[in-house]
């Protein structure tokens, strides 16, 4: 039996760290042991040898380079301008792995090794663990993962766009190939692109890493923001994540170029979409996806395969499962997969119980477009097609003209700064309509891009007319058909009762011409409309023109908690021009947590957490004491639920009262986003007095939801002492003074994260630059640090410009809200997420600085246009 070969560990240290590389060495023994490892670093330079000529020898036969990150590390001129240079070319010729290991804080986040993910896991310096041998027990777990993947399949260097020629995955036993129209799947992008320089637009072609902001668990640290583009090579995917992001902010996307980058890199991907799921059994949705994506794979060969095995689960929030089933799910899937990835919409940020089940994932938000991102996707855009012939110079006077346009449309508040919006604005730009600036919804958006898909395939202005009804009566067809697509038959059914309805004209090629315009797709012999937006767009324009407008409204307002009749009911109010209408959207979607009331966010609402946490030390006790016990009452209770039946109908949840709390969650993030549309599209026909009832009512069902999660997390004790015998199973040695300090930091960022996501959404939502006065007006009335904090955020979105922020308002609210720890860290963080997305002046962060108390250090990190890194921690 041949042996297998040893990988080569390259250490890059700086010699005041030498304790630090003895400490590294006496771990890497095992590895050296069991014949895993050869490791080098130059105290192995024999007498007499060439000091530089050495190191650049074993850096060049390295596949592993573990970079021990300190101050002193990154001002040394050797480590950084020669070993850390030829270490970065080791990695961009796909000769190595770099590992950085952060020995002691420093200023490693403003340097190129950001773009790694860094361990211990965080980036947490290991002379922050207590013992530091825990640390490095981290570390070379993380190593040792590194080291099973590089002996599967062997560093090289990849293409991540798929196509039908270079689709395919090389295992130990067969050649694998992706199925044709799930190619054209995984290239498709959300909506369809029309460039002047490229016919056919595909998503690798515009695709950019968005910035993540990462969960931290440390409400005293301000949160992590790294680049998304780790996720580019598989040995740096994290092993199980969680994303999360608003609607339409690129989460589907992101999905494609994961299972992109996972078939490049030679492991087995499966995409998943939550709505297809009601079950906790994975094999029964593995066979059919295996069956789907891949022509010569069953679900026999997939398990008995020895590649890295990656799923990747889109709209996690759409999983019919409740919370008893869906902790069964993913530790099925867990156990199944060896990476995975889950997407969900902002809605399980309001949900404590779905946090607690992934709490040991990696948690991120994936952010809107700041302005280095977005420069990005402006930039990928007018290069299409002629990559290889524009200028440097005039590429960089196209985007800057481009971004001051875009600048102009994004401080109207037409748009916001999501991909799929800005793509739609630099199509409007290249046909020269500046017209089109003016636009004041959404749903315009959709309505321009529609017309101009129709005019490319010289479909006559006057004409334009018989084919937006054709695709209102057809998406409301499937609408009442429950589905998105229809076959053969159900579509020659549907196209006869149009034609014996409405008037076609002679020249019947109406399909024909919206399967060219790209609005229609048929795929498997299927018909479906393209895009779900569009979809959702024609179906509530349909609802909107027929006299039954009221029936249908009041039935999408009992199914707010569905992604489908949200969005068509959102539609609706971009349509109607009806006062019956809005009325009842109004009065159905306030009912919502109808008898609490809403959270103030003073001292009234967050006492019972600095009681409650003081008590956490005598839970711990209890905890310790009766450790045996606890692990076997868990283990009765896994008994118990393994001896439930798996058959259930996904009906049955209706009447599931944890179902119940999983719908009014979603309800409530719902009905802010339908209330919101109404007081944008609406605000200038609204009498003044409807509107402020209006705005205020929006923001109290927001409050009112935080109302009844804080309430409810006082009753959390079980939770608590769940995650205290967790941290005892799994820190042995620990004290109680350790162990009740971790359990406080993870259940204050419950609270703290659910707070500030309520607060967000608020003003996202309800604000308007034309209201701002309006909402300062009721926010007075309110007089609660919960409606200031609300109206501070709006305050910057709206009311600022690039020149300057309204510092005299916000001084004001800062004033009232100081005194209360929970709303001053609230304020400071709407002060840096304003700040990522916006230029600020040096005077206002000065100001911020002065008044505001956050470091200008801090904010200069946040602003930075250096190539992509992360936020600074405060040390």
């Amino acid at each position: 039996m041949n042996e297998k070969p040893k990988l080569n560990l390259f250490i890059s240290y700086c010699h005041a760290d030498e304790d630090k590389k003895e400490m590294f060495e006496k771990f890497l023994v095992t590895l050296r042991k069991n014949g895993e490892i050869t490791d080098w670093n130059d105290r192995k330079i024999d007498v007499g040898s060439k000091f530089d000529s050495e190191i650049k020898r074993n850096l060049e036969e390295s596949d592993l380079i573990c970079l021990l990150i300190s101050q002193d590390f990154l001002n040394s001129d050797y480590c950084m301008n020669e070993e850390l240079f030829r270490a970065l070319k080791q990695v961009d010729d796909g000769k190595s792995r770099i590992i950085p290991i952060i020995l002691d804080h420093c200023m490693w986040l403003d340097t190129e090794i950001s773009n790694y993910m860094a361990t211990p896991k965080d980036g947490k310096p290991i002379c922050d663990f207590i013992p530091e041998t825990k640390a490095w027990m981290e570390v070379m777990s993380q190593i040792k993962t590194v080291i099973k993947k590089l002996e599967l399949k062997p560093l090289k260097k990849k293409e991540v766009l798929i196509t039908p020629e270079d689709s395919e995955v090389i295992t130990a036993d067969k050649l694998l190939l992706l199925k044709d129209s799930f190619i054209e799947e995984i290239n498709s992008t959300e909506i369809t692109l029309q460039s002047p320089h490229k016919e056919n637009v595909t998503l690798q072609d515009i695709f950019i890493y968005p910035d993540f902001k990462f969960l931290d668990d440390d409400i005293s640290e301000h949160e992590v923001t790294r680049n998304s583009e780790f996720y580019s090579e598989l040995s740096r995917f994290p092993t199980h994540s969680l994303v999360v992001g608003e609607e339409q902010c690129g989460k589907t996307s992101f999905a494609k170029m994961v299972f992109k980058t996972a078939i490049s890199d030679g492991a087995i991907p499966v995409l998943l979409k939550g709505r297809d799921i009601n079950k906790s059994d994975i094999n029964h949705y593995l066979e059919r996806a295996l069956n789907l994506q891949y022509d010569n794979l069953n679900i026999d060969q997939f398990k008995h395969n020895n590649k890295e095995k990656v799923l990747i689960i889109d709209d996690l929030s759409d999983i019919k499962l409740n919370h008893a089933y869906l902790d069964k799910f993913v530790s099925r899937i867990m156990d199944t997969f060896d990476k995975v990835l889950f997407l969900s919409d902002e809605s399980i940020r309001f949900d404590e119980h779905k946090a607690n089940i992934f709490n040991n994932f990696e948690q991120f938000e994936l952010l809107q477009l700041g302005y280095e991102r977005r420069d990005e996707l402006i930039k990928r855009w007018h290069s299409l097609g002629r990559e290889e012939e524009i200028e440097d110079e005039y590429l960089i006077n196209l985007v800057k003209t481009t971004a001051t346009h875009l600048d102009m449309i994004v401080r109207k508040n037409i748009v916001p700064r999501k991909p799929i919006f800005i793509l739609m604005i630099l199509q409007v730009l290249d046909s020269g309509k500046p017209s089109d600036y003016s636009l004041t919804s959404h749903g315009y958006c959709y309505q321009r891009l529609i017309e101009e898909n129709l005019n490319k395939v010289k479909i006559k202005p006057e004409e334009i007319e018989k084919y937006i009804n054709y695709l209102s009566q057809l998406a409301f067809y499937m609408y009442e058909k429950e589905t998105y697509s229809l076959n053969e038959s159900q579509m020659q059914h549907f196209h006869k009762f149009y034609k014996s309805k409405f008037n076609l004209g002679t020249n019947d090629q109406v399909i024909e011409k919206l399967l060219d315009s790209k609005i229609l797709k048929l795929s498997n012999e299927n018909y479906s409309i393209r895009y779900k937006y569009i979809y959702y767009f024609y179906a509530a324009k349909y609802m909107s023109n027929h006299s039954e407008c009221l029936n249908f409204v009041e039935q999408l307002c009992r199914k707010t908690h569905i992604e489908k009749d949200s969005n068509i009911l959102i539609f609706i109010t971009h349509h109607t021009k009806n006062d019956d209408v809005i009325s009842l959207i109004t009065e159905k979607t306030t009912q919502i947590y109808k008898d609490t009331n809403e959270a103030l966010l003073d001292r009234s609402d967050t006492e019972f957490l600095r009681k409650f946490m003081s008590n956490i030390p005598k839970l711990v006790m209890k905890q310790k004491h009766n450790v045996d016990e606890a692990r076997k009452e868990s283990l009765r209770k896994q008994d118990q639920s393994e001896n439930k039946s798996e058959r259930f109908d996904i009906e049955s949840l209706d009447d599931d009262p944890e179902f119940d709390c999983i719908r009014d969650i979603t309800r409530s993030v719902r009905a802010i986003e339908i209330l919101g549309q109404i007081i944008k599209n609406r605000h200038a026909s609204i009498e003044l007095g409807q509107l402020e009832t209006l705005s205020a009512e929006a923001t109290k069902v927001g409050l009112r939801f935080l109302s009844f999660y804080l309430k409810s997390t006082e009753q959390v004790q079980t939770e608590v002492m769940d995650m205290i015998h967790s941290h005892l199973e799994d820190n042995l040695n620990l004290t109680v003074e350790e162990i009740s300090k971790e359990v406080s930091k993870t259940f204050m960022q419950l609270v703290y994260q659910i707070t500030f996501n309520v607060v967000r959404k608020v003003s996202f939502s309800v604000g308007h630059k034309e209201l701002v006065d309006l909402f300062s007006d009721i926010a007075l009335k309110a007089d609660t640090p919960a409606f200031y904090l609300i109206e501070a955020s709006m305050l910057l979105e709206f009311s600022s410009s690039r020149n300057n922020i309204p510092k005299r308002k916000l001084e004001n609210i800062w004033k009232k809200v100081n005194s209360n720890f929970l709303a001053k860290r609230l304020m400071q963080d709407v002060i840096l997420q304003y700040q990522y997305f916006n230029y600020v002046s040096y005077q206002d962060k000065a100001w911020i600085a002065s008044k505001l108390e956050i470091p200008l250090e801090t904010q200069e990190i946040v602003q930075s246009n250096k190539k992509p890194k992360a936020l600074s921690r405060k040390h």
